[in-house]
């Protein structure tokens, strides 16, 4: 996880656990959360992400829609390219 703070150094990682073991991926990988207050360039940081040893995948997604919808305190957005 110490690799995830040097790519970005604002985000705050835990590893998954369910009472009190670390949760694995179908493939017995560590799953890590990770809260960012701010993701200026998703891309960007999917890639750096992506190249750190180990890491199989991010949640960021990007590149896979042409739509995303959002929901947050003012109700549902609709995003698309």
């Amino acid at each position: 996880m110490m690799k995830i703070a040097e790519v970005a150094p604002q985000v705050q990682a835990r590893l998954r656990q369910k009472d009190s073991e670390p949760v694995l991926s179908d493939n017995d990988h560590f799953i890590v959360d990770c809260s960012f207050k701010e993701i200026l360039n998703p891309r960007e940081l999917d890639a750096k992400l992506r190249h750190i040893p180990g890491v199989i995948g991010t949640g960021l997604f990007v590149g896979y829609a042409n739509v995303a919808y959002v929901a947050g305190e003012n109700g549902v957005e609709r995003f698309s390219r």
